[in-house]
């Protein structure tokens, strides 16, 4: 027969175990979701200074907030939406600069991309599309993994005659 202090114990006991299996429970679950990929996807308007002109530019920009390295094998793409549509299309260019792929987007670090307006424009129009769309930017990864942001709104007729693209062109 157990005598109280032996009762004591083996309750003082369990209770090492428990609260010993929970801390190793919490530190795996820590490590896995650190290990995780962050990555914020933003895009925007903005202007830069190419050959002493200013031009307007879409800026598609990727930050990794995450403490691993991420591997994009490819150009990010852009989603198009015009409202009617469901399905989102998928435009992928050439024309976007700024880094070069395949890239590595180290732990806090950030990877800005540039497309002139006036080719995303020409590309759009070329397409078929016109008046007000949502462009999303796109980045997979080399798992596979999507990160997208949020969507943008862009004016196709207001940008054609803004930067005087004919139809001509498209």
């Amino acid at each position: 027969m157990l005598s109280l202090g032996d009762y004591e114990t083996l309750i003082i006991a369990i209770w090492g175990a428990v609260l010993g299996t929970l801390s190793f429970v919490w530190q795996v679950i820590s490590y896995v979701i650190e290990r995780r990929p962050k990555i914020e996807v933003s895009i925007s308007f903005g202007t830069m200074d190419i050959l002493s002109a200013l031009q307007d530019v879409i800026v598609l920009e990727a930050v990794n907030r995450g403490s691993v390295k991420v591997s994009f094998s490819s150009l990010p793409t852009f989603l198009l939406s015009n409202g009617t549509v469901k399905e989102e299309q998928q435009l992928i260019t050439r024309s976007l600069f700024g880094a070069n792929f395949p890239y590595d987007l180290e732990p806090r670090k950030n990877v800005p991309l540039y497309i002139l307006m006036s080719k995303l424009v020409e590309s759009l129009k070329a397409k078929g599309f016109s008046g007000r769309i949502k462009l999303t930017g796109l980045f997979v990864d080399a798992l596979g993994n999507r990160y997208k942001s949020e969507p943008l709104d862009l004016d196709i007729d207001y940008w054609s005659e803004k930067l005087k693209i004919k139809e001509s062109q498209s």
